[in-house]
């Protein structure tokens, strides 16, 4: 069965097509950065909530995409949508809350550390890379 929405913590069953990565430089394109060890991630016992996909690495440099999403995912228009029978993250429903891809890119600043780049908005964020785990998964098994 095709699953008709995924979610960021679908990643993270490691052994189920996934597993883990210990360092940046394992990355490579298709591999995936899954948010988990910000504040959100850690009031939910380190649930990832967003996922990343590489599409290029380098020494100094992560390329990403990214899905987003717009005030119609959240709480508790999610809610209310359930209660409807609609589902926010399925893209056939017209509740569908996703927006189009997004790309971004982690560059190597000094003393290691990633600071992030989002291309669409402009938004950085300094030292970013240590909020996520990075996994790897087998695509062509995925769904089976």
């Amino acid at each position: 069965m095709v699953m008709v929405s995924f979610g960021a913590p679908d990643i993270q069953r490691i052994g189920q097509n996934t597993f883990r990565l210990s360092n940046p430089s394992e990355l490579r394109p298709g591999d995936i950065l899954a948010l988990a060890r910000d504040s959100k991630g850690q009031a939910t016992g380190g649930r990832a909530h967003h996922i990343q996909v590489v599409t290029g690495t380098s020494d100094a440099r992560i390329d990403i995409y990214q899905g987003n999403s717009d005030w119609r995912i959240h709480k508790p228009k999610t809610w209310a949508n359930r209660l409807l029978g609609r589902n926010s993250a399925d893209p056939g429903q017209g509740a569908y809350a996703g927006m189009a891809p997004e790309t971004g890119q982690f560059t190597r600043g000094a003393g290691g550390r990633w600071d992030y780049r989002n291309n669409n908005t402009g938004s950085t964020q300094t030292d970013c890379l240590k909020l996520f785990e990075l996994y790897r998964w087998n695509f062509m098994e995925f769904n089976h």
